[in-house]
């Protein structure tokens, strides 16, 4: 009995083992599939993960060749808009040819650089680049040209965990017609268009990486800081000695907020048109208004209008006029200049002749506005870029631009020598020899450089840098809708503005010199529509009209500035091809 009892309390015991191990093993089989769960989420995240990575190195890669891209097309950038076959013009009807237009492709899949502009009527302005100028010719752009072949993305992209990887740019053209502020818009043939909009797609894959790709678009547009320009008719550094029977019409732009106050013509020194520069003639000054008020009954004109019908085919009284004074319908009388009606002794001197008075004009007590025996109560100038004729400075202290008519004009500081020596500096270019002029124009400006003016003519556009001096000028030079800047390294030679000259823009006669060898202009019937500028003395005749343009300060719509910069366009940047 003992023994039996003894074997039956043992069981219990047996039975919880049993039940220990159970446990053991069911939590082993839980613990084994969180294992396994955790492991599957470890190599989900893991594949997650060399997936951004693989798709963020694409899109590195595509940036980086956009940026090369851009780089290639600002090294090209005097080529990009160029239509001369010698410079290698990218517009040109040649082999260095490589735009073409989107309207000519026929059939354009939705890979097509072209249908990045969703807006069909403005693809239909815009161009594509191509090797070979052709619709059908390679859209890949050549940027790989711009970098070392250790340091192109096909040579691996991620550091020590290398991709190779692949890429390539597309570039759209848009030729912004600035010509009319008010409609901005892209053209294929823009009246001005030297300011572009360049949009260049970019797509780039890692080879051997499950077809990573990625593609991203973005537009890059120059805009130009500075473009010359002359805010008053006539201007010169030297001497003003008689006007003849000439006829200038003032900056209608000077005459805003009421003022009433005109720019006629502008000089260091005193405008001696009173007969003492030998000779009185009947010239005179008026207002724009007045200058087309005498067409269409009395209607004002647009200035394109004033440009195609006012000029006169032999440069003597033109359909549009000043009137003579003393016409009792003109107005503000006191700020026009001129002589009495068919010439005579006594000057009428108004405000809008910017001067120093000699020492007559500023001492006597006459009427005002009104010279008589050489008298005038009108105040003198203060400031004048550069010196006048005495050697005085009257530019800025402190200001670099303003040493000289040439730097104040065109925004330059490194032209002129000093402040009181407006005489041209020979420190510039890599050679540390250049003319400065020669500098600012070629490089700065990429002027169009000729020899002589036997070149100028109605089709010559932008900025002209004339190295060599010319004797006459009487030949039509830049159109009403292509006004142009023509500068002529004139030195101390004299120049003609002679019957026959209609010229549409900026005259600028230059001298390296002015002080010692001043620049001389004569004129007799010339025409110009825009402005004048001497850096030197001038001395006009006959019967010669100037009409202040603010078109005057111009550049060649084949040309991108010199001084333009590109900058990326806000908003513009997309990681897809087609969007906006």
């Amino acid at each position: 009995m003992i023994s039996s009892h003894r074997s039956a309390n043992s069981m219990p015991h047996r039975q919880r083992g049993i039940t220990t191990l159970a446990v053991t093993l069911i939590l082993l089989v839980i613990v084994t599939v969180m294992v396994l769960f955790s492991t599957s989420i470890g190599f989900f995240e893991q594949k997650t993960t060399t997936n951004e990575n693989r798709s963020r190195i694409s899109q590195q890669a595509a940036e980086y060749a956009l940026n090369l891209a851009g780089e290639y097309l600002k090294a090209n950038r005097n080529q990009i808009l160029s239509d001369v076959t010698s410079e290698g013009g990218w517009m040109a009807p040649s082999a260095s040819a490589h735009w073409a237009k989107c309207a000519d492709v026929t059939s354009m899949p939705a890979t097509h650089p072209c249908m990045s502009e969703p807006d069909p009527t403005r693809r239909a302005q815009l161009y594509f680049w191509t090797n070979d100028g052709t619709t059908g010719g390679s859209q890949l752009l050549p940027y790989t040209s711009v970098v070392p072949a250790g340091a192109q993305v096909e040579n691996g992209m991620g550091g020590a965990s290398s991709f190779t990887a692949t890429s390539n740019v597309r570039a759209l053209l848009c030729r912004l017609d600035t010509s009319d502020p008010s409609s901005v818009d892209c053209k294929l043939d823009p009246v001005a268009g030297n300011r572009v909009a360049l949009t260049l797609i970019g797509d780039a894959s890692l080879s051997n990486e499950s077809g990573a790709t990625a593609s991203i678009k973005e537009t890059w547009a120059t805009y130009s800081p500075f473009v010359p320009s002359a805010s008053v008719p006539l201007i010169a550094s030297g001497f003003v000695q008689g006007l003849g029977n000439g006829q200038i019409v003032a900056n209608p732009d000077s005459q805003s907020n009421g003022s009433n106050v005109m720019a006629s013509v502008w000089s260091p020194n005193n405008v001696s048109v009173d007969g003492s520069g030998g000779g009185v003639g009947s010239f005179i000054t008026c207002q724009y208004a007045e200058f087309t008020g005498q067409l269409a009954g009395g209607a004002e004109m647009t200035m394109h209008d004033v440009k195609t019908t006012c000029p006169s085919a032999t440069g003597t009284s033109p359909p549009c006029n000043c009137p003579k004074a003393p016409d009792p319908n003109r107005t503000m009388k006191e700020d026009w200049s001129g002589h009495g009606t068919g010439g005579g002794s006594t000057l009428h001197k108004g405000n809008d002749i910017l001067d120093v008075a000699s020492g007559s004009e500023s001492t006597c007590d006459s009427s005002v506005n009104t010279i008589t025996n050489g008298c005038r109560t009108l105040p003198s100038i203060t400031f004048f870029p550069g010196p006048n004729g005495s050697g005085t400075p009257m530019d800025k202290a402190g200001v670099l631009d303003d040493d000289s008519i040439f730097e104040y004009i065109f925004q330059v500081d490194y032209v002129a020598a000093d402040r009181g020596d407006s005489s041209t500096l020979t420190n510039c270019g890599s050679s540390g020899t250049q003319n400065c002029v020669d500098y600012a124009m070629r490089e700065q400006f990429s002027a169009t450089v000729v020899a002589n003016c036997s070149s100028l003519d109605s089709s010559s556009t932008g900025i002209i840098w004339v190295t060599g001096s010319c004797s006459q000028l009487n030949t039509q030079i830049g159109s009403p809708d292509n006004p142009v800047i023509v500068v002529i390294n004139q030195g101390g030679n004299s120049i003609d503005l002679k019957n026959g000259l209609v010229m549409y823009g900026m005259l600028f006669i230059h001298s390296d010199n002015p002080a010692s060898a001043p620049a001389q202009v004569g004129g007799t019937n010339a025409q110009v529509y825009g402005a004048l500028v001497v850096e030197g003395d001038i001395k006009m005749t006959g019967n010669f009209t100037i009409v202040y343009d603010s078109t005057s300060a111009t550049s060649n719509k084949n040309k991108i500035p010199a001084n333009a910069k590109f900058a990326l366009v806000p908003g513009s940047w997309l990681d897809a091809k087609t969007a906006f």
